[in-house]
Protein backbone atom coordinates (compact mmCIF):
# COMPACT_ATOMS: atom_id res chain seq x y z
CA UNK A 1 0.00 0.00 0.00
CA UNK A 2 2.84 2.39 0.81
CA UNK A 3 4.35 1.93 -2.66
CA UNK A 4 1.03 1.93 -4.50
CA UNK A 5 -0.26 5.12 -2.88
CA UNK A 6 3.01 6.93 -2.17
CA UNK A 7 2.77 6.97 1.63
CA UNK A 8 -0.41 9.08 1.56
CA UNK A 9 -4.06 8.15 2.08
CA UNK A 10 -4.34 4.37 1.77
CA UNK A 11 -0.54 4.17 1.84
CA UNK A 12 -0.25 5.41 5.41
CA UNK A 13 0.80 2.82 8.01
CA UNK A 14 -2.04 1.69 10.28
CA UNK A 15 -0.04 2.52 13.40
CA UNK A 16 1.09 5.93 12.11
CA UNK A 17 4.61 7.29 12.06
CA UNK A 18 6.69 7.31 15.24
CA UNK A 19 8.00 10.80 14.56
CA UNK A 20 4.41 12.19 14.75
CA UNK A 21 3.91 11.17 18.40
CA UNK A 22 5.19 14.50 19.71
CA UNK A 23 2.36 16.27 17.81
CA UNK A 24 -0.28 14.53 19.92
CA UNK A 25 -1.79 16.67 22.63
CA UNK A 26 -5.20 17.04 24.30
CA UNK A 27 -6.47 19.41 21.60
CA UNK A 28 -5.51 17.08 18.71
CA UNK A 29 -7.10 14.07 20.43
CA UNK A 30 -10.26 16.03 21.23
CA UNK A 31 -10.51 17.24 17.61
CA UNK A 32 -10.14 13.62 16.42
CA UNK A 33 -12.92 12.52 18.74
CA UNK A 34 -15.24 15.30 17.57
CA UNK A 35 -14.54 14.54 13.90
CA UNK A 36 -14.77 10.76 14.11
CA UNK A 37 -16.80 9.68 17.12
CA UNK A 38 -20.29 10.95 16.46
CA UNK A 39 -23.72 9.34 16.12
CA UNK A 40 -23.53 9.17 12.32
CA UNK A 41 -20.51 6.87 12.61
CA UNK A 42 -21.57 4.68 15.54
CA UNK A 43 -23.70 1.56 15.29
CA UNK A 44 -24.95 -0.13 18.43
CA UNK A 45 -26.39 -3.63 18.15
CA UNK A 46 -27.42 -6.34 20.55
CA UNK A 47 -28.82 -9.85 20.33
CA UNK A 48 -30.83 -11.94 22.75
CA UNK A 49 -32.21 -9.01 24.73
CA UNK A 50 -34.98 -9.60 27.22
CA UNK A 51 -35.98 -5.93 27.37
CA UNK A 52 -35.36 -3.81 24.27
CA UNK A 53 -36.43 -0.53 25.91
CA UNK A 54 -34.01 -1.07 28.79
CA UNK A 55 -31.19 -1.46 26.23
CA UNK A 56 -32.25 1.70 24.34
CA UNK A 57 -32.38 3.66 27.60
CA UNK A 58 -28.89 2.44 28.58
CA UNK A 59 -27.43 3.42 25.21
CA UNK A 60 -29.05 6.86 25.38
CA UNK A 61 -27.73 7.34 28.92
CA UNK A 62 -24.15 6.43 27.95
CA UNK A 63 -23.98 7.97 24.45
CA UNK A 64 -26.79 10.54 24.42
CA UNK A 65 -24.44 13.44 25.19
CA UNK A 66 -22.86 13.21 21.73
CA UNK A 67 -23.94 15.88 19.29
CA UNK A 68 -24.70 14.85 15.75
CA UNK A 69 -22.32 16.29 13.19
CA UNK A 70 -23.92 16.81 9.79
CA UNK A 71 -20.73 16.50 7.79
CA UNK A 72 -17.84 14.49 9.12
CA UNK A 73 -14.28 15.18 8.15
CA UNK A 74 -13.68 14.07 4.55
CA UNK A 75 -10.27 12.71 3.74
CA UNK A 76 -8.51 13.45 0.49
CA UNK A 77 -9.03 10.74 -2.12
CA UNK A 78 -6.09 8.36 -2.44
CA UNK A 79 -4.22 8.53 -5.71
CA UNK A 80 -2.48 5.47 -7.13
CA UNK A 81 1.15 6.29 -7.97
CA UNK A 82 2.70 2.82 -8.24
CA UNK A 83 6.38 2.11 -7.98
CA UNK A 84 8.85 -0.46 -6.78
CA UNK A 85 10.04 -1.31 -3.31
CA UNK A 86 12.82 -3.71 -2.44
CA UNK A 87 13.63 -4.84 1.05
CA UNK A 88 16.99 -6.59 1.26
CA UNK A 89 16.96 -9.17 4.00
CA UNK A 90 18.98 -12.23 4.78
CA UNK A 91 16.62 -15.13 4.55
CA UNK A 92 15.67 -18.31 2.78
CA UNK A 93 12.61 -16.94 0.99
CA UNK A 94 11.79 -14.15 -1.43
CA UNK A 95 8.37 -12.54 -1.75
CA UNK A 96 7.29 -10.85 -4.95
CA UNK A 97 4.10 -8.85 -5.26
CA UNK A 98 2.94 -7.62 -8.64
CA UNK A 99 -0.13 -5.41 -8.22
CA UNK A 100 -2.04 -2.87 -10.27
CA UNK A 101 -4.71 -0.30 -9.55
CA UNK A 102 -8.19 -1.75 -9.90
CA UNK A 103 -11.56 -0.21 -9.03
CA UNK A 104 -13.31 1.11 -5.93
CA UNK A 105 -15.96 -0.97 -4.19
CA UNK A 106 -18.86 0.94 -5.82
CA UNK A 107 -17.62 0.42 -9.39
CA UNK A 108 -19.50 -2.00 -11.65
CA UNK A 109 -16.28 -3.93 -12.42
CA UNK A 110 -15.74 -4.77 -8.73
CA UNK A 111 -17.71 -7.99 -9.24
CA UNK A 112 -15.45 -8.91 -12.17
CA UNK A 113 -12.32 -8.45 -10.03
CA UNK A 114 -13.84 -10.59 -7.28
CA UNK A 115 -14.65 -13.31 -9.81
CA UNK A 116 -11.11 -13.24 -11.25
CA UNK A 117 -9.72 -13.36 -7.71
CA UNK A 118 -11.83 -16.44 -6.93
CA UNK A 119 -10.78 -18.15 -10.18
CA UNK A 120 -7.08 -17.45 -9.64
CA UNK A 121 -7.26 -18.56 -6.01
CA UNK A 122 -3.98 -19.74 -4.54
CA UNK A 123 -1.57 -22.66 -4.61
CA UNK A 124 -3.00 -23.82 -1.30
CA UNK A 125 -4.54 -27.28 -1.25
CA UNK A 126 -7.20 -26.33 1.31
CA UNK A 127 -10.47 -27.51 -0.31
CA UNK A 128 -12.57 -25.72 2.34
CA UNK A 129 -11.73 -22.25 1.00
CA UNK A 130 -14.15 -21.40 -1.80
CA UNK A 131 -12.37 -20.99 -5.14
CA UNK A 132 -8.95 -21.46 -3.59
CA UNK A 133 -8.65 -25.21 -3.40
CA UNK A 134 -7.66 -27.97 -5.77
CA UNK A 135 -9.17 -26.36 -8.88
CA UNK A 136 -7.70 -22.86 -8.66
CA UNK A 137 -5.82 -21.49 -11.66
CA UNK A 138 -2.76 -20.55 -9.63
CA UNK A 139 -2.47 -24.06 -8.25
CA UNK A 140 -2.78 -25.71 -11.66
CA UNK A 141 -0.77 -23.22 -13.73
CA UNK A 142 1.83 -22.06 -11.22
CA UNK A 143 2.03 -24.43 -8.27
CA UNK A 144 2.08 -27.65 -10.29
CA UNK A 145 4.37 -26.39 -13.08
CA UNK A 146 7.00 -24.33 -11.25
CA UNK A 147 8.73 -26.14 -8.39
CA UNK A 148 10.57 -22.99 -7.31
CA UNK A 149 7.35 -21.23 -6.21
CA UNK A 150 6.41 -22.29 -2.70
CA UNK A 151 3.18 -20.35 -2.49
CA UNK A 152 1.15 -17.88 -4.57
CA UNK A 153 -2.20 -16.21 -4.15
CA UNK A 154 -4.28 -13.50 -5.78
CA UNK A 155 -4.65 -10.11 -4.11
CA UNK A 156 -7.87 -8.14 -4.40
CA UNK A 157 -8.61 -4.99 -2.39
CA UNK A 158 -11.45 -2.51 -2.94
CA UNK A 159 -11.68 0.80 -1.08
CA UNK A 160 -14.00 3.80 -1.35
CA UNK A 161 -11.77 5.61 -3.86
CA UNK A 162 -9.41 3.03 -5.37
CA UNK A 163 -8.45 -0.63 -5.41
CA UNK A 164 -5.52 -3.02 -5.93
CA UNK A 165 -5.39 -6.29 -7.79
CA UNK A 166 -2.40 -8.58 -8.22
CA UNK A 167 -0.49 -11.71 -7.33
CA UNK A 168 1.80 -12.45 -4.40
CA UNK A 169 4.34 -15.24 -4.87
CA UNK A 170 6.88 -16.71 -2.48
CA UNK A 171 9.79 -18.91 -3.35
CA UNK A 172 13.25 -19.98 -2.25
CA UNK A 173 15.77 -17.13 -2.27
CA UNK A 174 18.18 -19.36 -4.17
CA UNK A 175 15.74 -19.21 -7.12
CA UNK A 176 15.39 -15.41 -7.17
CA UNK A 177 16.44 -15.05 -10.82
CA UNK A 178 14.02 -17.74 -11.98
CA UNK A 179 11.20 -16.17 -9.96
CA UNK A 180 11.79 -12.58 -11.11
CA UNK A 181 12.70 -13.00 -14.79
CA UNK A 182 9.35 -14.48 -15.90
CA UNK A 183 7.65 -11.54 -14.20
CA UNK A 184 9.82 -9.11 -16.29
CA UNK A 185 11.27 -7.42 -13.22
CA UNK A 186 14.54 -5.54 -13.39
CA UNK A 187 17.30 -7.45 -11.58
CA UNK A 188 19.68 -4.48 -11.29
CA UNK A 189 20.52 -3.73 -7.61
Amino acid sequence: MQVAYGGKGLGMPLTGHRHNVHYLNAHVLQRFQLDNINPSRIYVAAAGLENHQEFVDLVEEKLGFMQAVKEGKQREASKYVGGEYRNSIEGNHINVVLAFESVNWKHNDMITFNLINALLGSTSTDPHTLGRGFNSRLRKNIGEKHHYIDYAHALNFHFSDSGLFGIHAQGAASNVRILLVPMNLNLAN
